[in-house]
């Protein structure tokens, strides 16, 4: 199919980890010679910036319910596909194509243990949906194209650098301060950043001299430049894990509630090494609980994360960085 000065409307409103694993379809669409604006929340606005494939980025919250019928697109890509997305595009005349979800797979696997899911990354779903446009994967992975930010703390670049995102929007996919501790060892020739959020804890980290506690202290950029510079990255089931494999960085994923089994693992493009190894605890029964995460343990031990020493993630960043 021609879809040559077309015109696209690409709709994934959150959260972080999932409106980067959208990047994709805006390139594809992009060089297949259409034009393609996105709509996102305002927290995610950044992420497009920059962004050489998309000529408009619209802020959800300034988005007119009114005004929605007279859009002039053609097509309109609902990787969002809820009650939210649905109601913007109700009344458009383009041509809207959804992600399609599968929930009744997702409940069998959570409730019964039942494994049906598909193996695709949820990248290469959000690409399939452009599949009836003759339009298929490039292998070229995820796109971040943030601009550079001045860091709060100075970093020693003649070391080693690894950053250790450690925040979450849930508890159960933070990697807990006693793990941290437990794997930081000052003898290490390396640089580690710690990185989270406000609802990160921060009072008993380690204070090692190799260690730079940057919890509560960098926006959403200043996350992304340390990123960049990283040679290593270890971190939870979050959007960084997403936006650092789109940077092709080396991952150490540590998986707490949720399971790679959903689709949210690290997505490199079929073009590029795979650069990344998980640690989590087997057997589990209690595990996963949960697709995305949860405020707290139903079980009230959270033995998915807790049961993770140190020495385990250590042995995977020797055998990164042969330390």
């Amino acid at each position: 199919m021609d879809i040559r000065s077309k015109k696209f409307l690409v709709i994934r409103l959150s959260s972080l980890g999932d409106v980067v694993l959208t990047t994709p379809v805006a390139r594809l669409l992009s060089k297949a010679g259409g034009s393609v604006d996105v709509l996102t929340k305002a927290q995610y606005l950044s992420i497009w910036h920059e962004n050489p494939y998309v000529e408009k980025v619209l802020d959800y919250s300034s988005i007119d319910l009114n005004e929605v019928s007279s859009w002039s697109y053609d097509y309109i890509i609902d990787l969002q596909n809820n009650l939210r997305s649905r109601r913007l595009t109700v009344s458009v005349s383009s041509r809207v194509m959804r992600i399609k979800k599968d929930p009744i797979q997702k409940w069998m696997y959570l409730k019964l243990g039942i494994n049906k899911l598909s193996k695709l990354n949820v990248a290469e779903r959000n690409i399939a949906v452009l599949k009836e446009l003759g339009i298929f994967d490039d292998g070229d992975g995820l796109d971040i194209c943030a601009q550079e930010s001045k860091l709060p703390s100075a970093i020693d670049r003649s070391k080693t650098l690894i950053v250790v995102a450690m925040g979450g929007t849930y508890i159960t996919k933070r990697i807990p301060t006693d793990l941290v501790n437990g794997m930081i060892d000052e003898r290490d020739k390396c640089e580690y950043v710690l990185i989270g959020g406000s609802d990160t804890e921060r009072q008993r980290l380690t204070s090692s001299v190799n260690t730079h506690n940057l919890i509560a202290k960098t926006t959403l950029q200043q996350s992304i430049t340390l990123l960049s510079r990283a040679d290593l990255v270890i971190t939870g089931d979050t959007g960084m894990m997403h936006i650092a494999a789109a940077m092709q960085k080396p991952i150490i994923v540590i998986w707490g509630s949720t399971s790679m089994d959903f689709g949210f693992y690290p997505y490199y493009g079929s073009k590029n090494k795979q650069t990344y190894s998980s640690v989590s605890i087997k057997g589990l029964s209690c595990r996963p609980c949960s697709k995305y995460g949860r405020k707290d343990c139903p079980k009230g031990h959270m033995n998915c994360l807790n049961l993770i020493n140190g020495q385990m993630v250590r042995q995977e960043v020797m055998r990164f960085l042969s330390i």
